[in-house]
């Protein structure tokens, strides 16, 4: 391996060569000054190549052109209804004749959000539509874990493979080649947002590669479940060995050091914040930013400058290059239930909340007390009255007999996975699962039956779900959002494993897995049991 290496050395791998030049570097000097440090660097990535630009762009340029994307015209990804990631998969899509299956849920309004809809939805793609994240990885998990979905190819969500990863490899190589050639000092310090995590751990490995060993500040966009530091030890593993069967690599790297910033978040993916909005507000007509991503990125390194006093600082602005054109009929393409919210129509959080005061007024005279199931409940999200709708519910609908008992954990234990599950979950969630638990509990009229579910027979809670279920979308939404919540609750027990027919093999637990260089587990390596050996043929197969 070179001492150094430069951006070249990644030519072996294939790449559409979308990214051909370094992008632009703007020095900010009279800011730097203003703030006390030694220089402030912009490093625009806006500027990537001529499809929309962004930092998506450079994984799309390997990840794409890698020998298992060959020949692929159907492709599938997931990204909130103004996600930058769907954004340059429709810019690719047009540019290679394929088609996207473009897999979004909400998030709030903004002027950004819906140009980039706009954008996804008028080029060459289908838009499939969730209200939530939750319930689309429930419904589509091969949309995170990878494969085929409906014949169409998944892109892992961001881009953020070890393929894709390489992408911000060679930008960390393109930024050192630049610091070699004296176009800016060596950084000490470099902001960057952090959603699927793969720019942050391509450029700690790039940058390592290449010489230089900044403090990453990777700013979270994304939650604490998601915006992990294994996530990213995860992509740095595997991006090495990336490295190393190219040939290109025969030992592991030393990452530059990486920290994760989770101060600027907020209220949770896809909400701007006050910071946000005004460091998009200080640099506008400057260079880009958006108040979801880098926003939060150019927030954490303006709150910082006291501490970041006399020395030199560099901002990678992730962000496309804005002015996306947009075509007339991009509206009609759009699932009803995504245009009835965006018209300002009747939300689901809505509905659950206001079919909750319908009910509970449908119900005067019924008791509102009494629950005695759970007599010392101490649930960690739940209440004891959810507590004992989770349990009525999973009555009706666990067993193949409504009332019958349970295979595998009690509904009482069922109940208690539910409620450790929903913790640290955002707080709109957490919002529209109450709405549903006093829906499902007091919505009972709906059904024509005045009685609260808990006290419903097992099969008359079945029969009420059965008509939910044939009733509206956003009704039937509720159904399925019991439903999966169960699942979750009784399927991590391994009690219930053997009644769906699986004999193995099982995944390593933690204790045994082994260990990567760094002394921590590898996630994969906990799943490669998982993987058949070459050449097997499926079970049945002659």
């Amino acid at each position: 391996m070179p001492e150094h290496w430069t951006r070249n050395h990644l030519d072996v791998i294939a790449r559409l060569g979308w990214v051909e030049e370094p992008t632009p570097l703007l020095s900010c000097d009279e800011e730097a000054s203003r703030r006390a440090l030694a220089s402030l660097t912009i490093k625009r990535d806006d500027l990537t190549s001529p499809l929309v630009g962004g930092t998506k762009t450079r994984k799309l340029d390997f990840l794409l052109a890698s020998p298992e994307w060959q020949g692929q015209k159907k492709w599938a990804s997931v990204g909130a209804i103004g996600s930058g990631h769907l954004v340059a998969l429709a810019a690719a899509a047009k540019e290679l004749e394929a088609h996207l299956d473009a897999h979004m849920f909400w998030e709030p309004i903004s002027q950004g959000v819906k140009e980039n809809l706009a954008f996804v939805a008028g080029g060459p793609t289908t838009i499939r539509y969730y209200g939530n994240r939750i319930s689309m990885v429930l419904r589509r998990p091969r949309l995170v874990s990878g494969g085929i979905i409906g014949g169409a190819k998944v892109v892992p969500p961001g881009a953020s493979s070890p393929i894709g990863t390489l992408g911000l490899v060679r930008a960390g190589l393109e930024l050192a080649d630049q610091v070699a050639a004296g176009e800016l000092p060596s950084p000490d310090h470099l902001y960057v947002a952090y959603g699927s995590g793969g720019t942050a751990a391509g450029l700690a490995l790039g940058l390592a590669l290449g010489g230089l060993r900044p403090t990453i500040h990777a700013v979270t966009a994304t939650e604490r479940v998601i915006s992990t530091q294994s996530r990213l030890d995860q992509l740095i593993a595997g991006t090495e060995e990336a490295l190393k069967a190219a040939g290109l690599l025969s030992q592991t790297v030393k990452a530059a050091p990486l920290t994760i910033d989770r101060r600027f978040l907020g209220r949770g993916y896809g909400r701007a914040t006050k910071a946000s909005i005004e460091a998009c507000q200080k640099w506008a007509g400057v260079f880009p930013l958006e108040p979801i991503y880098s926003g939060k990125a150019m927030a954490a390194l303006l709150s910082d400058t006291q501490e970041l006093e006399g020395q030199n600082v560099l901002f990678w602005v992730t962000a496309h290059g804005g002015a996306l054109p947009e075509t007339n009929d991009w509206q009609q393409k759009l699932p009803r239930a995504l245009s009835t919210r965006l018209a300002g129509g009747i939300s689901r959080r809505q509905v659950l909340a206001g079919v909750c005061v319908l009910a509970a007024g449908a119900t005067l005279g019924v008791r509102l007390t009494g629950y005695s199931r759970f007599p010392n409940w101490s649930g960690h999200v739940l209440s004891r009255w959810e507590a004992e709708v989770v349990a009525a519910a999973a009555e009706a609908l666990l067993p193949n007999t409504p009332g019958e008992a349970n295979i595998g954990p009690t509904v009482e234990e069922v109940t208690v996975n539910v409620d450790r599950y929903l913790v640290g979950m955002p707080q709109p969630m957490l919002t529209e699962i109450h709405g549903l638990f006093g829906l499902l509990e007091h919505g009972t009229p709906m059904g024509c039956s005045i009685t609260r579910l808990t006290r419903l027979t097992p099969a008359a809670r079945l029969e009420f779900f059965e008509k939910l279920n044939g009733g509206p979308f956003l009704i039937r939404c509720a159904v399925r959002g019991i439903r999966d919540l169960l699942m979750i609750g009784q399927y991590q027990d391994p009690r219930s494993w053997p009644a769906t027919g699986y004999t193995g093999p099982m995944v390593s637990p933690p204790k045994t897995a082994p260990l990567g260089p760094n002394g921590r587990i590898r996630p994969k390596s906990r799943y490669d049991v998982l993987l058949a050996p070459p050449g097997a043929q499926p079970k049945g197969v002659a």
